[in-house]
């Protein structure tokens, strides 16, 4: 991360002393810049500093924010307010330089104009600004509306570069080492409904209690936004605010996509009967499932009920209680050793 924000910062700092591009290719990069700063510094304050609506914001120190290209810097801590206060704040200068609509296949790593909307609905949504979140969503969904239909064949893995629902096509979260040691959970996997596409489209059992994940372990299976992440966060943020035909309006088009036809009308009726808090619980649900192995899971928990985790490794069992400090991640000790202001609470 240290590295992308010093380049982004750098570009930004020198964007005057380019010369061999146009005018429009200058203010696109110069964009990216931010976005590539804006999404750095998301990620980070995301793992390294309390969750915004889990704190005081304005008091809980998090992460230095790095916004020049000093590398002798002595960096100190900034509150988590100040922080999406910049993050917020780049995605403006990024979305007032981008001016590329999409990007072709194989450069679809980059930022586009589009995702600055996707950026600052996730940002708003860790924040806790539903409003926000939402309007932000609708404005990608407007936009970029497709999904791929997992119920019929000719589909593309939903977290594949050239999948329809691809806005940008960064990180590849499950790369092939992970994917070579890692087993799915069973109870996980038959948390999916029978006639939900997502079981059998995601994974491959290869034996009843042993699945293997489909959905990364190649160059090809990269997702950093796609459209069902802004159908999920307007359905969330709708319900939130009370409006439950408009949530259950955002969850169709998904529902029609991944549940086989029958199924799909057994799960429309049953969100009709929903109360609020049954439709809240359901969505966050449907987060699970459509992200699982995207990188989503971590985040969407510590901004959620920070619930309590027992794994077993090698016959050890691991337990992260619920609202555990351990939610948010320490600085590392080599940080804090290279710069002790790190430490300061």
């Amino acid at each position: 991360f240290d590295h992308s924000i010093y380049i982004a910062n750098y570009i930004i700092e020198h964007q005057h002393e380019i010369t061999q591009a146009t005018s429009a290719e200058i203010s696109q990069l110069v964009g990216e810049s931010y976005m590539m700063r804006s999404y750095c510094h998301l990620i980070l304050v995301t793992l390294f500093g309390q969750d915004y609506t889990h704190c005081n914001p304005s008091a809980s120190l998090s992460i230095p924010l790095c916004i020049k290209a000093d590398v002798d810097a002595v960096l100190t801590r900034s509150t988590v307010a100040k922080v999406y206060q910049q993050i917020l704040a780049d995605i403006d200068s990024a979305a007032t330089r981008m001016n590329v609509e999409t990007w072709e296949p194989t450069l679809s790593y980059r930022f586009n104009a589009l995702s600055a909307k996707a950026l600052r609905s996730r940002a708003c949504l860790y924040m806790g600004k539903w409003a926000e979140a939402m309007k932000a969503a609708e404005e990608v969904i407007r936009k970029h509306p497709d999904l791929e239909d997992l119920t019929q064949s000719g589909y593309v893995l939903p977290d594949h570069y050239t999948s329809k629902e691809a806005i940008v096509s960064l990180e590849k979260v499950m790369k092939p080492a992970y994917k070579a040691i890692g087993t799915p959970n069973v109870e996980f996997i038959n948390s999916y409904r029978n006639g939900d596409m997502r079981k059998s489209r995601f994974f491959k059992a290869k034996t009843s209690k042993i699945y293997e994940i489909l959905k990364g372990g190649t160059d090809m299976n990269r997702s950093t936004f796609r459209s069902a992440e802004a159908y999920l966060t307007a359905a969330e943020c709708a319900i939130r605010l009370g409006e439950k035909e408009r949530a259950i309006s955002y969850m169709e088009p998904l529902i029609t996509h991944r549940y086989i036809k029958a199924m799909g009308e057994k799960v429309r009726e049953e969100m009709s009967e929903m109360s609020d808090e049954e439709l809240l619980r359901f969505i966050l649900e449907e987060r699970h499932h459509e992200f699982a192995y995207e990188g989503h899971r971590w985040f969407d928990l510590r901004r959620t009920t920070q619930q309590s985790i027992t794994k077993t490794f090698n016959n050890e069992t691991y337990t992260l209680q619920e609202d555990d400090a351990r939610y948010t991640l320490p600085i590392p000790t080599e940080a804090i050793s290279s710069n002790p202001n790190l430490a300061t609470e």
